[in-house]
């Protein structure tokens, strides 16, 4: 039956819908491109792109401070929250992000908090040499409560260029 279906359909009925579809993907390839900011690292070549309305925090070279949705206004000019900042002005930017940091730092919480009550509960009951478990489970918990605030910082030091990746029209 399904060969049947297949006989009734014209040669050139199914080139119009081939060329139809084709010419619908790659109309939207060529319009449906957002702005977005990229940020290379110089050595490596290690790329970040950071889409239009992602989060972020931007620190400036005259010490202003901005936290909101990414806005690109220009080949050079950012806004965010309204403030136009240009990419030359950028000292340092940070995606915000909430459950990396959430869960990483949870993780590193939990897994300390745990080595230490082990640590305790250990020593106290069994050997005194387990009171060590409280040293690396202290170093965890500080580890969970600052790291996460740490990552993902990119510096406008010589280390990272920032550029805008344009729409192509």
């Amino acid at each position: 039956m399904q060969l049947q279906f297949f006989q009734k359909i014209k040669p050139q009925a199914l080139i119009n819908g081939s060329l139809l579809l084709f010419g619908l993907f790659f109309v939207n390839l060529l319009f449906g491109q957002e702005p977005a900011l990229k940020i290379t690292h110089l050595k490596s070549q290690r790329e970040v792109v950071i889409a239009e309305n992602q989060k972020i925090k931007v620190k400036t070279s005259d010490g202003r401070k901005a936290r909101g949705p990414l806005a690109i206004e220009g080949d050079s000019t950012i806004s965010i929250k309204g403030e136009l900042i240009s990419l030359a002005d950028i000292a340092e930017l940070k995606r915000v992000n909430l459950w990396v940091p959430l869960l990483f730092g949870g993780a590193l919480i939990f897994a300390g908090s745990f080595m230490v009550m082990g640590g305790l509960l250990a020593g106290a009951f069994l050997s005194t040499s387990n009171f060590l478990w409280i040293i690396p489970g202290s170093l965890c918990i500080g580890a969970g409560a600052v790291l996460p605030s740490l990552l993902g910082i990119y510096k406008n030091d010589g280390r990272w260029a920032f550029e805008v990746i344009p729409t192509v029209p």
